[in-house]
């Protein structure tokens, strides 16, 4: 019996129960797209994971400052309003992982902007010309930061694609003046896009200015408790915070016995957590993708056992 013959019976074979031949054929269809299916659903997590890292960056530490632990009651210090500066100017000088540092404050409770399109709540911060570099916000539109805005104090800002659609609609900001507590700044900048942090918070409901700026305008006389560091290239983000903490705690003159009087958070951990949730996810995806091959496999098995089963007789025939 020649190859051809035999792929003629199958083919006859099959259309003798149609019924059959389509459960056999969805089941297999089933299997084979949830697979897909469940790979594509975490390729996508996945990417999404890779996407806000690259946004966002991994390299780089906020330090902010919390007080001394005094009877179970953390009580925060009467910090000289340099702090911050002083300390900040240390770790670039003596931190050979440290690469940038940037001062920066915020409102918080949030801050209405107004132009003449539109007002909205949202937050506003003073941050240095390096605080773009550290926090990868790349420009859309207009110019970047420079340091003579520092020192002439411009009354400039920078806003995140959430509050230009919610404030300018359509209309181009840029050259637009814009309110905030009653301080007119012109909008000089667009920043780039950067979506949804993986906690759900909008990375692009924010507005920039100059520190020098924001401080007497907006911050009031609260002394800046709050700056960025990013680690040098080739240097792991671990080595430029354990130098830090060497720094500050012989600044603050803290006993090997005190608690550190200041925190520091990084991407890193943030990143290591996504990508962790990420992987569950995935295991779990592929255990359903494979059990639901495996259901199709069996049911397949069975049609055919089936299958065979009816015809004994008939191959035994054949056989003979």
């Amino acid at each position: 019996m020649g190859p051809m013959t035999v792929i003629g019976e199958s083919f006859r074979s099959l259309g003798k129960n149609k019924a059959r031949t389509a459960l056999s054929i969805l089941g297999i269809v089933i299997g084979i797209a949830a697979v897909i299916a469940m790979v594509a659903v975490a390729r996508g997590a996945q990417r999404r994971v890779e996407r806000e890292i690259a946004a966002m960056g991994d390299d780089w530490v906020v330090v902010w400052y919390e007080g001394n632990q005094r009877g179970g009651v953390r009580r925060q210090q009467g910090l000289p309003p340099n702090t911050a500066r002083n300390d900040a100017a240390a770790i670039l000088d003596e931190c050979s992982a440290v690469r940038a540092v940037a001062l920066a404050n915020r409102t918080w409770g949030g801050i209405q902007v107004i132009s003449g399109f539109g007002n909205c709540q949202t937050t506003a911060r003073g941050v240095e010309p390096l605080y773009f570099d550290i926090r990868r916000w790349g420009i859309v539109a207009g110019r970047t930061m420079t340091d003579e805005d520092m020192q002439m104090r411009a009354k400039v800002c920078w806003l995140g694609e959430t509050v230009r659609e919610k404030v300018f609609g359509s209309v181009n900001p840029i050259g637009q003046t814009v309110r905030l507590n009653g301080v007119a700044l012109e909008v000089v900048g667009v920043l780039v896009p950067k979506g949804s942090s993986a906690d759900g918070h909008d990375l692009d409901d924010e507005v920039l200015l100059p520190f020098s700026t924001y401080q007497p305008l907006i911050g009031g006389n609260e002394p800046p408790r709050v700056f960025f560091v990013a680690s040098k290239p080739g240097y792991a983000l671990e080595t430029a915070k354990d130098q830090m903490r060497t720094v500050l705690r012989r600044r603050h003159r803290l006993a090997d016995d005190e608690e550190d009087t200041f925190r520091m958070y990084d991407r890193g951990r943030t990143a290591e957590a996504s990508e962790e949730a990420t992987n569950v996810f995935n295991m779990l995806l592929t255990s359903i993708a494979s059990i639901s091959l495996l259901v199709g496999g069996v049911g397949i098995m069975n049609i055919m056992l089936v299958s065979v089963t009816e015809r004994t007789r008939e191959i035994g025939l054949r056989m003979a």
